[in-house]
């Protein structure tokens, strides 16, 4: 054997089969979540699909020709926070009222089956638009197969909240925002996410994403005046963002109408007599993540301080969605601020809102496909560490540890030379550092 062969002579590196892999721990995670699923409805009462019954009754109620709320919500009655009482919006319980009498069970096992199919659905428009080189297959089975390990979502999904829909929903506002126009498909997208934005706000807090769509566009607005060619007079075209935000109007317009053409104007009066007595939930609960609530606990202020500190969180929050629209360039990272700073203008804010970052994490890990190999193993080590975090910190104020490492990620995974658009970027195409390095 020569020097030369000792010197180029390579060990073949060791790969884990993906698919394999992910199809392995997609049995095992799904498996668990149905025994886990099996014994809380073995509970007297389930402690499972609590959340979903809570939606059921309040649409057998609205079926019944009654008004889904809590007499004594509606009568301002203080409640605690670990009370159960229904009090979303009352097109929630009027769609309910459609399966008013399928069995509770048969229909926790399709609600779960359908946000399955959301985020193999979510996956797949991703993958399509911004990644087509990766085969389609495997980032929806690896969003598929990775769900139930993702204890945000698996919390959700256990309980049967409406929460788990938000990756997928989160994750159609992400593409939206992801795209640049240049695809014909783009204001599709837009159009997706402008639903999807409507849908999610009718849990409210989503709501703050509005503003950032609205100030993203703004500056798209502005970025566009500046590259016009001074003998072109063509104003530029309304930025996609903005069309999200006119498809969003539409739909919660017409989520009101057909509520109102269904119930009345009756149902909406008693939503904001439930509201107005959702200021009297005690809110100090260690389930209870948000900031305020946590600092409250931590400090020993008293209930009395929530309200006040709770306003100043909220301009907070307006602030940095504020600053992360027209100050942050990265689109990925601009929306990934703008996720978080959504979790917290109410003041509750729960574990399983954070499976909404899902989605964050699969476009980063697609990016980093191109980002050079170094940042593929920082970005998929991050995400990896976020896991983990998920499931040692289930229900811990440490879950706010989600944001540095989904951060993190997502500076990790971007190439590190001249910034390109990002459709290019995920199609392989942006310039990468080792592509000017001279061959040897």
């Amino acid at each position: 054997m020569t020097a030369s062969t000792v010197r180029t002579g390579t060990r073949r590196p060791f790969r884990v089969p993906v698919m394999p892999a992910l199809v392995t721990l997609g049995v095992f995670g799904w498996a668990a979540f149905v025994v886990l699923a099996a014994l809380s409805y073995a509970h007297k009462p389930p402690s499972a699909a609590f959340d979903l019954e809570l939606l059921l009754q309040g649409g057998r109620l609205v079926a019944a020709g009654h008004s889904p709320y809590d007499p004594g919500l509606l009568a301002g009655k203080p409640v605690e926070i670990q009370s159960l009482f229904y009090s979303y919006p009352p097109i929630v319980a009027q769609l309910t009222s459609l399966v008013a009498g399928v069995a509770s069970t048969v229909m926790f096992a399709l609600w779960v089956a359908a946000s399955i199919a959301a985020l193999a659905a979510m996956a797949r428009v991703i993958r399509d638009r911004f990644a087509p080189a990766v085969p389609w297959l495997l980032p929806v089975t690896a969003v598929v197969a990775l769900a139930p390990l993702w204890f945000p979502y698996t919390v959700g999904a256990l309980f049967g909240n409406l929460d788990i829909f938000f990756p997928a929903l989160y994750g159609l506002m992400l593409a939206a925002a992801l795209a640049d126009g240049a695809h014909r498909h783009d204001r599709r997208l837009a159009v997706a996410g402008g639903i999807a934005l409507a849908l999610a706000s009718l849990k409210l807090h989503p709501a703050l994403l509005a503003l950032w769509f609205l100030l993203r566009g703004a500056r798209e607005m502005r970025g566009a005046r500046e590259m016009r060619s001074p003998d072109r007079d063509r104003r530029p075209g309304l930025p996609l963002a903005w069309l999200l935000l006119g498809a969003a109007a539409v739909t919660g317009a017409a989520i009101l109408a057909i509520s109102l053409a269904v119930g009345g104007v009756q149902p909406w009066i008693d939503y904001l007599a439930v509201l107005r007595a959702s200021t009297n939930v005690d809110l100090l609960d260690y389930r209870n993540l948000g900031p305020v609530a946590q600092i409250v606990m931590v400090t020993g202020l008293g209930p009395s301080a929530i309200g006040p500190m709770q306003a100043g969180m909220l301009a907070i929050a307006i602030v940095a969605t504020a600053w992360s629209a027209l100050r942050v360039d990265d689109p990925l990272e601009s929306f990934a601020w703008a996720s978080f700073a959504s979790f917290v203008p109410m003041p509750v804010t729960w574990f399983h809102h954070f499976g909404a970052l899902l989605p964050i994490g699969l476009v980063a890990a697609l990016r980093s496909q191109v980002a050079g190999a170094r940042a593929q193993r920082l970005t998929l080590g991050l995400i990896l560490v976020a896991f983990l975090i998920g499931v040692f910190g289930l229900g811990q104020p440490v879950a706010w540890l989600f944001l540095p490492l989904t951060i993190l990620a997502v500076r990790t995974s971007r190439p590190s030379t001249v910034p390109a658009p990002i459709a290019d970027v995920f199609a392989g195409t942006a310039p990468s550092t080792t592509a000017t390095q001279p061959s040897r």
